[in-house]
């Protein structure tokens, strides 16, 4: 799902108009929400994988979730099982890294 978004935003990306970046804007909110309910670190970290597609189109945004990261209670890594064995998913560094 989240590549079918990405390749949305990226044709988003090439229009230049003010009713496109207002939606991006407001898409650029709405991840800001998912990401303040957001459970675990590999929410965050898809939200922030999405963002990354338009940043420069919703700067304000962008800063309003780049500081709630940063400020917030870090959460804990999610432990994975594979058939593989253990791996911890991700860390708060690497929301603070993304």
């Amino acid at each position: 799902m989240n590549n079918k978004k990405k390749q949305i935003l990226s044709r988003l990306m090439i229009l230049n108009n003010q009713g496109v970046d207002k939606s991006l804007a407001k898409f650029a909110r709405d991840i800001f929400v998912d990401i303040k309910k957001s459970q675990d670190n590999e929410s965050v970290f898809e939200g922030l994988d999405l963002l990354s597609e338009f940043v420069y189109k919703a700067p304000e945004e962008t800063i309003k979730i780049v500081c709630y990261i940063i400020e917030g209670k870090p959460k804990p890594p999610t432990l994975h099982k594979s058939p593989f064995g253990e791996f911890n998913g991700k860390s708060h560094k690497d929301l603070l890294l993304k």
